[in-house]
């Protein structure tokens, strides 16, 4: 069974705002709007479009401070890891482009 863990990530303030709003407006949690990003990310991984690997202007970046509690599943954060490994960004970086890349995709009607 997958097992459901609490991590805290950090994510810009841009991101975070927006999450909200989209919770909201969809009536789900953060959570589970970041599951859903996370899982519509990794899934587009072969889709060859060039806004899904990670942008090499963005690896500079200073790091920011775990600011959100989330509840993510062992499995999609494996998951995330791996591939977060695989472009040589922390998890949290790439965690907080996938939640861009599907916020995007709901903006644009891709999602």
């Amino acid at each position: 069974m997958n097992q459901t863990r609490s991590r805290r990530v950090a994510l810009g303030e841009f991101t975070r705002v927006s999450l909200k709003k989209q919770a909201r407006r969809q009536g789900v949690t953060v959570d589970a709007l970041l599951g859903e990003a996370m899982s519509h990310y990794l899934a587009d991984r072969d889709s060859g479009r060039a806004a899904w690997r990670f942008p090499t202007a963005g690896r500079d970046r200073r790091e920011l401070e775990p600011v959100l509690e989330l509840s993510v599943a062992d499995d999609d954060w494996i998951a995330l890891e791996t591939e977060a490994k695989a472009q040589q960004v922390p998890a949290d970086r790439l965690l907080e482009h996938a939640a861009l890349y599907y916020l995007a995709d709901l903006a644009t009607g891709r999602k």
